[in-house]
């Protein structure tokens, strides 16, 4: 999909344990193609692992839990 994509990483609790850390929040954003737009919410988590002198995230996954809102970014990105 041609578009561009905007999001802000907020709302968020930072929990550590020695070489690793993981960073659980919400994300909220926008989409816009030439013909639409959507404002999106999504739930997210983050996993940092040390790597030398600075960290390097490993894992990151994001659930949009309005039924709704991911059907129509669904419809957006891939067009179903």
């Amino acid at each position: 999909m041609k578009g561009s994509y905007r999001f802000e990483f907020w709302d968020y609790t930072l929990h550590r344990a020695d070489e690793v850390f993981f960073v659980v929040g919400r994300e909220r954003g926008r989409i816009e193609t030439d013909n639409s737009a959507l404002d999106l919410a999504i739930r997210t988590t983050r996993l940092f692992t040390r790597e030398g002198s600075g960290w390097r995230q490993l894992h990151h996954h994001g659930s949009i839990d309005d039924p709704d809102m991911l059907s129509r970014y669904q419809r957006l990105v891939f067009g179903r």
